[in-house]
């Protein structure tokens, strides 16, 4: 329980504005408690790794992981958003801790998207990028590219490109970004929302996939990570969720993690209580006990 109440802080140093591009990937130091994100993942961005490409289908939660890597990843500036599905007036109603980062404020009582002003709710580093063709998005990035050093940039989604060039050129595309990316020791991420499509997954360093089913009425989160270079995956999926619009994935049980006090008073048994019959054993809560017919039952 501490641990899940002591998030992992990641640490990231780069150049200051006026210094030397540089082709050194971004450096990111990890604390000794736990985040959001998988070990793996973070492990990942921890040697430096220079792309990943999340995929799921629309609501699995592209989005929301792109955006938790930003704030585990505690960048504040010198990053790229651009979205090609949703405008970034709608991140902050959904995410006000980026306007609280990032400047850009939506009030409240706001219900429409027109009822926003553009300009006040602008986010520093987010590009409304629905409109772009891809000569322009392509533009946008690359400047990004050459202009500051070390830069994280993210591109969600990249599905929109396929609206108006062919396979082929996308590839051709992407790897160009990909090389610009290396020599700027930049970090590049790209959400898809075709988890069977593999046109990127040769290209970059990373891969994970975002799943979801209905499993009794409930919604199970999935995430599978299927590439991570450089690093060994000891645990391939993980579950997750998505409450209060933020990403959180769970640890897996690992026995190296506990230890046993040989200091520790042995434990008193629990007096039987009304619920409790003979032969069984009770669990020290009278609603549970009732309900398994007054405890465990002896030699179970």
């Amino acid at each position: 329980a501490s641990r899940m109440q002591n998030p992992r802080h990641f640490h990231i140093s780069h150049l200051e504005d006026g210094d030397q591009m540089t082709n050194e990937p971004l450096e990111i130091r990890v604390a000794s408690t736990d985040s959001a994100l998988p070990d793996e993942l973070k492990k990942f961005f921890e040697r430096g790794g220079s792309s990943l490409l999340i995929k799921g289908s629309a609501g699995s939660g592209k989005t929301t992981l792109a955006l938790t890597l930003l704030r585990a990843l505690n960048i504040t500036d010198n990053f790229l958003y651009v979205s090609t599905r949703e405008a970034p007036i709608q991140f902050i109603r959904d995410n006000a801790w980026l306007a609280e980062r990032y400047g850009g404020q939506v009030s409240a009582s706001s219900k429409k998207q027109q009822d926003v002003d553009p300009d006040s709710a602008l986010l520093d580093g987010f590009v409304d990028a629905r409109l772009d063709e891809p000569t322009q998005l392509l533009e946008r990035i690359t400047s990004k590219l050459m202009d500051a050093s070390s830069p994280f940039i993210i591109i969600d989604t990249w599905d929109a490109m396929q609206d108006f060039a062919d396979k082929k050129a996308l590839k051709t595309n992407a790897r160009v970004l990909q090389t610009w990316a290396e020599r700027a020791g930049a970090t590049l991420v790209f959400t898809m929302e075709d988890p069977d499509n593999e046109a990127l997954d040769a290209l970059v360093e990373g891969v994970m996939v975002l799943k979801q089913r209905n499993v009794e009425s409930r919604r199970l989160r999935e995430l599978t990570l299927t590439k991570l270079y450089g690093v060994k995956i000891e645990n391939p999926s993980y579950f997750f969720t998505l409450n209060g619009a933020e990403f959180r994935s769970f640890r897996h049980y690992r026995p190296e993690d506990l230890a046993i006090a040989p200091s520790l008073p042995h434990a008193k048994s629990p007096r039987r209580g009304s619920t409790a019959s003979a032969g069984s054993f009770p669990m020290g809560y009278s609603e549970l006990d009732l309900a398994l017919g007054g405890g465990i039952p002896a030699g179970s």
